[in-house]
């Protein structure tokens, strides 16, 4: 039995990454407080801190990284 285990999973919603979202992007923008929609090294500097070892104390943690986006 192991002693960690890490789960990380993600729903890409708002999320520049292709070309609806490019054609959308401006009224899914409107729908999230910073104003702009997320892209991938948005995400990419927290699954770097989440995987840290300065996370090493952390469980049962939801980080939502949505740029407060409203559901």
């Amino acid at each position: 039995m192991t002693r960690q285990i890490a789960i990380i999973t993600g729903a890409s919603r708002g999320l520049g990454r292709n070309m609806v979202v490019h054609l959308a992007g401006p009224f899914v923008a409107q729908g999230i407080a910073l104003g702009r929609v997320g892209q991938p090294d948005d995400i990419g500097g927290a699954v770097a801190v989440i995987l840290s070892d300065e996370m090493g104390w952390a469980n049962g943690t939801i980080f939502d990284i949505s740029g407060g986006q409203l559901p």
